[in-house]
Order: C-alpha cells, then sequence, then structure tokens
C-alpha cells in the first residue's frame, strides 16, 4: 500500500516498511507478461485508490439521504470485488494465471470468485 500522493513511501500505517508494495511489474516467470504499461501508471503514477475509495463511500451515504444503511460491509466488498475482477480479466484478455498474478490469488480463487459473479 502506498501511504502518500507523491509514491515514494513505502510502509504501512505502523511505520514498517511493505514487503508486499511492488512497484515493478510482475516478472515473466511462468511466462507472465508485464501488464498494459497504461494501466500499471494508472495504478502507481496517478491518486490513491484509496481517495477515490472514500469518496465513493461519501458518496453513497449521501445518496441514502439520512437512511441507516445494513450490511455495508458485505455490500461494498461485493460491489467492489465484480469490477476489480472483470476489469483485470479484461486487461489480461481473459488469462487467468495472469489475472492470478495481478491479484495476488490463486487460480481455485479465482475461478470461485469468477462463478460466484457469473464471469464464467
Amino acid at each position: 500500500m502506498i501511504s502518500n500522493q507523491d509514491n515514494t513511501d513505502t510502509k504501512n500505517e505502523a511505520g514498517e516498511d511493505n514487503k508486499d508494495c511492488k512497484h515493478s511489474q510482475p516478472s515473466k516467470e511462468n511466462n507472465a507478461q508485464p501488464m498494459d504499461t497504461t494501466l500499471y501508471q494508472n495504478l502507481v503514477y496517478q491518486t490513491p485508490l484509496r481517495t477515490h475509495v472514500k469518496s465513493a463511500v461519501y458518496h453513497y451515504l449521501k445518496e441514502l439521504d439520512g437512511q441507516q444503511p445494513t450490511n455495508l460491509y458485505a455490500t461494498f466488498l461485493q460491489e467492489v470485488e465484480k469490477p476489480l475482477l472483470e476489469v483485470v480479466l479484461e486487461q489480461t484478455h481473459g488469462n487467468q494465471s495472469k489475472a492470478c498474478l495481478i491479484l495476488g490469488i490463486n487460480r481455485g480463487t479465482l475461478r470461485k470468485k469468477m462463478q460466484l459473479y457469473g464471469l464464467l
């Protein structure tokens, strides 16, 4: 996770080095190709994703016009997960192995989620 907008810090909120933070494109191990350059640049150099997420959550709650949401956590995860899978699969031209590398999940998990969201 990148902790500031200029993307120079790779420390987590506790100030520890984030070993999972990778600013390089996926390696070519297992014949994996680098992710689309435009997608990569947007992921690394633009506004942090959390900024967009925070804005979307505020907007969603405002649209509820004072109504109390229920099960917001599960709803949010479902609403984010499906488009995430769709975009990554689109960017990898349906290559599930490449998608798994980008998402950091194993192929079995990806296939379960694809089935859950009707993406198979």
